[in-house]
This record gives structure tokens, sequence and C-alpha cells, in this order.
């Protein structure tokens, strides 16, 4: 339109209308769908136009445009020409972007003008899966963290990284038999996930790891594992076994040192040593082979049958040290000793108290069972029960039982076992007396003579016996004096080992003659005993009148009674000993002996005096008999009477003086020579 102006004028302004074409295309410009962000693979939201104008800016209609992907892939619809309508413009129907993150471009072209470019930021989708941007360790150790530990991705399910932090991650195994330590890790802000300390522990082999979150699509990683550290010591052999003493057992002693999930391990040392009974090893330092086994050399048992130990040691292992045990049992029989039963005493014809026993030995000392041995009498008479034997248990064997013979004294057995050293074994026993039964005198101790009033020579003597005839020592013997008077000493007493007892002393009775003694011991055949003997006169120390000369005798004459004199001991027992020398004499004096004064004792100890007389005065005398040192005897008083008249003579009243008719005072006597 065009507008003519005129002041005031009636019909001013004026307007003029004409209808202008748009010119030839000049130009091409975006007008929307530029620089749009949207998720990877999806249209934009706006779709891109472009407009076509002239040089005046005039849109241009019937003009082609081409939109054409050139960058970040996708596509775009129509990928024909779209011709611009009346306004010029050209839209296209849709842009879908690319897979993959990032910058996409579009060119939107039209023959003779200058291409424009659209651009679009392709965004990551929701995460769908999971990737590995640092696989596992391919090969492993059980139980030790794996050394490349794994990192994982969110990524969409175009594979773009996703940035979401705090999505746990969470490994786990899909093929292979075992356990996962640390197993859990977070996405960072970025949706990574970086696992640390990640461990694989089982059984050793292949394995598969997945790591996967919810729905999301897991990833796996394949790992190959091997044994792990050390970490268990079990034994791989019998722990118990036996063995002969001195020798090598036959299975020697093994262990498996295996890892904390039981793959065994090589190339461990193992120190086996003796710990109880004795022994040695070879191979004592070992080392675990291939299939994690080490073993001991050998174990040779200790010499003494019993338990034996020894320990397998490997330093800081669960289950150290093992301890293997064996019994060693004693080997071949050796030996042949005593046990028990030697040295003792028992009454004869009766069994020792304690049955001979011998134990049986191997080479290094040990009891060994089931040998036989033979058990035999060999002196002093006597038996056995039992006398074939085995050992027992303990390596002895035991007679049933020995009997001694019936002689008081040693007697011998043996025990023999083949060609044993030692064999036969001799056993002592020493039978004593049974109970006393008989007492008998021991006949050189009776009839014995002695002089009265002293000991016998050997004092009487008792053998007491058992039944066999055997003397029985510590039996009761009581002597006592029967007869003779006299006495004893020590008549209580007590037989002594050879089954004597004898009385202490035996001194006769004053009296000459027969004495007795008795021995008593209360129950014993042939108590109470009697010995006898006979008590003879001692040395001649007295004389005595055997006859006593007459009382009266007549001067001149001879006794009627001739005084005969016996030689006695100082007990008075008469003497029988001759040719002692007897003397007579007479007092007081007025008189004097006539005959043989001194006369000698005949084979009866008398002297006799025969022929005797006295002569003197009359009156009263007395006569005295000595012999040496003998004490004498004197007779009684002996009247010595006149004899045959011979001669008168005064002997008084002549001459007196005296008054009439009274009698004389001494009346007048004659003497007579005799």
């Amino acid at each position: 339109t065009l507008t003519a102006t005129s002041g005031s004028l009636g019909g001013s302004p004026v307007t003029f209308s004409a209808t202008g074409t748009a010119g030839a295309a000049t130009s091409l410009t975006k007008t929307q769908g530029d620089g749009q962000t949207v998720t990877v693979g999806s249209a934009v939201n706006t779709a891109p136009q472009v407009r076509v104008a002239d040089a005046f800016g005039n849109p241009v209609s019937g003009a082609q445009v081409t939109f054409a992907v050139t960058a970040g892939g996708g596509s775009v619809v129509p990928a024909t020409a779209i011709s611009t309508g009346a306004t010029g413009l050209a839209t296209a129907t849709s842009w879908t972007l690319g897979a993959v993150a990032g910058s996409n471009t579009l060119a939107a072209s039209s023959p003779g003008l200058v291409t424009v470019s659209f651009t679009a930021t392709g965004v990551a989708g929701s995460a769908a899966q999971l990737a590995l941007t640092t696989a596992p360790s391919s090969g492993a150790q059980s139980g030790v963290a794996l050394a490349q530990q794994p990192v994982v991705r969110l990524e969409d399910a175009n594979g773009n990284p996703v940035a979401q932090a705090g999505l746990t991650i969470t490994a786990s195994i899909t093929a292979g038999s075992g356990s996962l330590a640390n197993a859990q890790a977070l996405t960072d802000a970025q949706g990574v996930a970086s696992f640390s300390g990640l461990t694989l522990s089982g059984s050793a082999g292949s394995f598969t790891l997945s790591f996967g979150s919810g729905s999301l699509t897991p990833v796996t990683a394949g790992v190959t594992l091997s044994a792990g550290p050390a970490a268990q010591l079990t034994a791989n052999s019998t722990l118990a076994q036996g063995g002969t003493a001195g020798l090598a057992v036959g299975t020697p002693p093994s262990v498996l040192v295996t890892d904390a999930s039981g793959n065994p391990v090589s190339g461990v040392g193992v120190t086996f040593a003796v710990a109880t009974g004795g022994g040695s090893v070879t191979g004592g330092s070992a080392t675990t082979n291939g299939s994690g086994v080490a073993t001991v050399g050998s174990w040779t048992l200790g010499t003494i049958a019993g338990g034996n130990s020894l320990t397998a040691t490997s330093a800081g292992l669960a289950g150290s040290p093992i301890t293997f045990t064996a019994t060693g049992s004693a080997g071949a029989p050796s030996s042949i000793a005593v046990n028990a039963g030697n040295g003792q005493s028992a009454t004869v014809n009766t069994a020792v108290a304690t049955a001979p026993s011998v134990l049986v030995h191997d080479a290094f000392n040990n009891p060994v069972s089931g040998v036989s041995v033979t058990f035999a009498v060999a002196t002093g008479g006597g038996s056995v029960t039992g006398g074939s034997a085995t050992t027992n248990g303990s390596g002895i064997a035991t007679v049933g039982s020995w009997t001694l013979g019936t002689t008081v004294g040693s007697n011998t057995l043996t025990a023999t076992s083949g060609s044993l050293t030692g064999s036969p074994v001799t056993f002592t026993a020493t039978g004593t007396a049974a109970a006393p039964s008989v007492i008998a005198k021991v006949g050189a101790t009776d009839n014995q003579s002695a002089t009265v009033g002293t000991a016998v020579a050997t004092p009487p003597q008792v053998l007491v016996t058992d039944q066999f005839g055997n003397p029985v020592g510590g039996i009761g013997v009581t002597f006592a004096v029967t007869g003779g008077g006299g006495n004893a000493t020590g008549t209580s007493t007590t037989t002594d080992a050879q089954g004597h007892a004898s009385v202490g002393s035996w001194t006769l009775g004053n009296t000459a003659g027969l004495n007795t003694l008795s021995a008593t011991s209360a129950g014993l055949t042939g108590s109470p005993l009697s010995f006898t003997a006979t008590g003879n006169a001692g040395a001649p120390a007295q004389l005595a009148l055997a006859t006593a000369p007459s009382s009266t005798v007549a001067a001149g004459g001879s006794f009627t009674t001739a005084p005969v004199i016996q030689v006695r001991d100082g007990f008075g027992n008469n003497i029988t000993a001759s040719g002692i020398a007897v003397t007579v004499s007479v007092a007081p004096a007025g008189a004097s002996l006539t005959g043989t004064t001194t006369v000698s004792t005949n084979g009866f100890g008398l002297a006799s005096f025969g022929g005797l007389g006295l002569t003197g005065t009359a009156g009263s005398y007395t006569l005295s008999f000595t012999s040496g040192g003998l004490t004498g005897t004197a007779s009684g008083s002996i009247t010595l009477t006149a004899g045959a008249p011979a001669v008168l003579s005064l002997t008084a009243g002549n001459g007196q003086t005296a008054t009439v008719t009274p009698a004389w005072p001494r009346p007048p006597r004659s003497a007579s020579p005799t």
C-alpha cells in the first residue's frame, strides 16, 4: 500500500495498493529445532525447520529443502526434499538421534543456498545394563583378594555410561563352588562402582563371576582359582597304629596342608618329631607335594613297649601340631628271669606262699605274652601243679603251686623256656619244720655221773621234731628236778633252730646215788622225758664213826666193839677209796691206847680198829680219830673201868681227926693199879 496526503484536502490521504511477489531465493535460515538435548535414540522434541527467503527477506515458496543426518547417527524423516510453503518454511517430520551419547548434527540444504546445520545432544537413557571397565584378575588364589579389582559401569540399553550414584552392584558366583567376600560396591556420581577387597574362596578351578544390580542386565567375567595360602594342617594317614617296639611303624605318618577352602597346598614345610616314647625319625623335615601331602621318611618306635607319639608341625597353620600315636608291642622273646617267688620259706610238705613266676622279655626288656614255660622240681623233693604255663599280657608265667619236700632245708625249682637267655631260671625255697610233734632225749646228755653237789658235765638236752623228723625251733621246754635233790638253772627254755633245748645246768643233790630231771613240752609225744644221773661222793673231807667203840672198857682190855671209821666227803657221803690212814688217840691224859692206832681204809673207805684197847686210870675218856687234813671225829664218852685186882694201896682218909660218933668226912678207899 501507498498513501498520498495533502493537508486537509478532502480525500487525503489517498491509498494506492499493489501486490509484491518474492524474488529469487537467496537465503536459508534455521527457524526452530536447533540445540536440543534428548535421550539417545529418541526424536528431538521440536522438529528442525528452515525458511527460504529472497534477498529482501521475503519467504520463498516452493523451494526444495533436504534434511540429512551428518553426525551422531540417527535418522531424519523424510529423507527426501521438502517444498517450502507460502511462508517459505520447510519442516522435517522427525529427527531421531543416534544411539551414542554426545553431539548429533543435521544439515538442511537447498540448491543454490548455503547449507545450515542443526545440532542436538544425545544423552544416555536410564540404566539398563552393567559393563566392566576393569575386568577382575583372570587368575586368583582362594581366599586372597583379587590382584586386579573389578570396576563396573552403569550403561543404558545402548551402552552409554549412565551417571547414577548410590546404586549397589553385587558380585556373585554363577559357575563354580565357593564364596565371595567384599562382594558389593556403590556407584559414584559417574555411575562407576569400584570393588575393593573382592575375594574369591572355594575349590580350585574355573569360576564365572556375575556383577548385577536389580533388573539391570549383569556382566560376567571368568576367573581361574588356585589354592590360597596354607591355612590348615590335617592328618593324611591314620592317627593311631600299632607296631613292634624298636622297629619302624608300617605306615609312615603323613599330613595334608590345605588353604582355608580345603584346597591342597604344595611346597609347605612340615616338621615331624618324636614327642614321647623315645624312638627316632628319618626325613623329619618334609615339604608338601603337589597333592598337599608331606610324609615322614620313617618312624621307629622306642624300645619300651607302650605308647609312642609323633608330632607334625607347620608354623601358623590351624590344627598344628598334629599328634600321631603308635602302641609299641613287645618283639620276639629273648630272655627269661625271676619275677617273684624266689628265696621263700615254708613249712615242709606245704606250698610256698607266693607261687614262683618268671618274666619273659624281648631284646629291649619288654614283657612278652604267649610264651610257654615249664616249671619242674629240681631238688628237695616236693611237687608242683600247673607246671606248664604261658606268659600273660605282662610277660609273666606262674606255676600253679610249689609244695616243698618233707626235709627241712633247701629246695629248688626250675623254669625253662627253650633257648631264651637265662633259661632255666632256678628258684630256691627253704623248707622249715612243721608243727612240733615229738620230744626226745639227746642220748649223750642222759645217764651221766658227777660228784654230788656239782653240775653234770653236759646239761641234759632234748630234741623237738615235727612229724617228719625235722627239728623245730622256738618250742618251750620246762626242765625240773624230780629226784635226788639238787637243783637246776635255766629250766624254762626254748628250742633253738636245730630243735635243741638244754637246761642251763643240773647240779646233783648232796647225797650220792640216783638223781632225776624231767623235760616237759605239753602235747608232744614223749613228754615228759626223764634224765638220770648218778651222784658220786666227793673228795675225802671228813671221818665218821661207822661203828662206835664200846662205851665201857676194862683197863688193860680191848674194846668189845672195835671202832670202825668211815671216810666221807664234805656232804657226808661215804668214800670208797682205800689206803687212807686214820689215827686214833685218847684224851684226857691218864689213859693210853693199846693195839694198832693207825689203820688204812679198805676198799669201802672203812678203817677198822680191831684189837684196840685202853689202859690207865679208870675214868671217862674220849677217842679221837684223825687223818691228815680231814675233819676228824670222836667217840662218845668211854668209861674205863678197873681191870682184874692186883695191888691195894691207900688213896685217902688216912690220919684224920674227928669227933666221935659222926661219920668220916671222906670214906676211906683203896686204889688198885688197875
